[in-house]
């Protein structure tokens, strides 16, 4: 019993983690409300799970707070893209929906074109948008070079590439799927827990970078 109630136990130490990331996902989700303050909160947010990853204490408001503030007028920009990216998509899903009455002559080859190209776009905006907020939350750079390097980082290190974006697409896609069901999770989880996730599989690849090029930048 005394090693229960030991608070270095695994089970406290799961419950600790737990609550941060509740906390975490319940910030980022108000931060985000009005959408084009979605970017850096994301940024913010990947900066505190590093932080938890790497077992470095720290005041999670204190930190979200400060680099939400540090970096939103560099991420916003490149954020509002995205938003115009994604209503794109919108049009495209809705077109996709109704190219029956739309668009009758398509067919279904032509509804399948459109799958296909929205299907791409959505990656690809993905797994960059992904690296850069990453890279920000790490490094001072103009946006040209993370967006650059984020696109660097999709290629070469493709594998965790395409495991954050099982990660953070499927967790998307299960939550559409299962909407009825799935608002609790969102809400409590849905963002900060497959982020968490992703800083896993990110790591040790910046573990890497700040131990053997001292030039990719300093670390905040």
């Amino acid at each position: 019993m005394e090693g229960f109630f030991n608070q270095n136990n695994w089970f406290y130490k799961l419950m600790g983690l737990l609550f941060d990331l509740v906390i975490l996902n319940v910030i980022t989700l108000v931060v985000s409300i009005p959408l084009f303050t979605a970017g850096s909160a994301l940024t913010a947010l990947h900066y505190c799970l590093w932080r938890m990853v790497r077992n470095e204490e720290g005041s999670i408001l204190k930190m979200y707070f400060t680099v939400f503030r540090e970096n939103f007028k560099q991420v916003t920009p490149v954020w509002l893209v995205v938003l115009v990216c994604a209503l794109i998509g919108a049009a495209d899903v809705y077109f996709i929906a109704h190219i029956q009455q739309l668009a009758p002559g398509l067919g279904n080859s032509g509804r399948m074109v459109l799958i296909v190209a929205f299907s791409i776009m959505a990656v690809v905006i993905t797994a960059l948008v992904q690296w850069y907020t990453v890279l920000v939350s790490r490094y001072k750079n103009s946006n040209a070079i993370h967006l650059k390097n984020a696109a660097l980082a999709s290629l070469g290190f493709f594998p965790r590439t395409l495991t954050m974006l099982i990660l953070v697409l499927g967790t998307a896609i299960g939550c559409v799927i299962f909407y009825g069901y799935a608002v609790p999770f969102v809400l409590i989880l849905g963002i900060s827990l497959p982020q968490y996730c992703c800083a896993l599989v990110y790591e040790p690849v910046f573990k890497k970078l700040d131990g053997e090029e001292s030039s990719a930048g300093s670390k905040k």
